[in-house]
């Protein structure tokens, strides 16, 4: 009698840390949505702003619009250069608080 009891305390207490560490799971995944908390991982620094550079753009009065004309079919260089504008374009909308905006655009928008 008292092993089944021994058994039922167990797996009750198994399931409540369980419960526990999930519920702690979610609370902190939906505690950190509200930080904005960006690192650069990179080896060089790429995506961190300089301490200039950000006060540049977070004294920006007017939106400002970019065309960048790198689209379509590319080569691999080419596309890793597209996505390292795209991501340092995604910094600068950040440190300006989205008054900049862009958008990638093909060949159509070169004239020759």
């Amino acid at each position: 009698m008292t092993d089944t009891g021994t058994n039922s305390n167990i797996r009750l207490r198994s399931w409540l840390q369980f419960s526990s560490a999930v519920a702690g799971i979610i609370l902190l995944a939906s505690l950190s949505s509200f930080l904005r908390l960006r690192l650069d991982l990179t080896e060089d620094k790429r995506y961190t702003l300089s301490i200039p550079t950000r006060k540049v753009l977070s004294g920006l009065k007017n939106d400002i619009y970019i065309q960048v004309y790198l689209d379509g079919e590319m080569p691999i260089p080419l596309k890793k250069l597209k996505r390292n504008v795209r991501e340092m374009l995604d910094e600068f909308r950040i440190a300006s608080g989205r008054k900049i905006d862009y958008e990638f655009n093909g060949k159509q928008g070169i004239s020759h």
